[in-house]
């Protein structure tokens, strides 16, 4: 009878233990696959096989949107529902401005532009370097329309 409870109790251990591993591989998977593979961008998937690299310094990036808030040290663009904030760091970013022509082409316009150049509703894109978690802005281009 001893014998009988001692393996009843080894084997209620066993389904507890292995109830709860199954339970946290799981979860583990699910954290993993909430962006399914194959909506997942080629950029990203990059990112992604190399995130743990010891070779990784900085992440460069550029965003594009519509200027909707600028501070002191950081300006803060949307483009549909997404939004970025990205911050001045111990440089001033450079600032340039191409105009596109009816005909689709870019010109670059000859003129120094400074951070302070940059408004609200402007069309820009933004490089950034991600730096401790946090986009710092390197550079600004402003886009604009030619007026003829």
């Amino acid at each position: 009878m001893k014998l009988n409870i001692i393996a009843i109790i080894i084997g209620l251990i066993c389904l507890i233990v292995g109830l709860a591993l199954g339970y946290g591989l799981g979860a583990s998977r699910v954290e993993e696959e909430k962006v399914a593979p194959e909506e997942r961008s080629e950029n990203i998937t990059a990112l992604l096989n190399i995130e743990k690299s010891s070779l990784l310094d900085d992440i460069t990036a550029q965003f594009r949107g519509e200027v909707v808030e600028i501070e002191e040290n950081s300006l803060l663009i949307k483009e549909g529902a997404d939004s970025l904030r990205g911050e001045i760091g111990d440089f001033a970013p450079s600032v340039a401005k191409i105009r596109l022509t009816e005909d689709g082409k870019k010109e670059l316009v000859d003129q120094e532009f400074k951070f302070q150049d940059v408004k609200i509703g402007d069309k820009v894109i933004v490089n950034c370097i991600l730096r401790e978690g946090h986009w710092q802005i390197i550079g600004v281009t402003i886009e604009e329309i030619s007026p003829h």
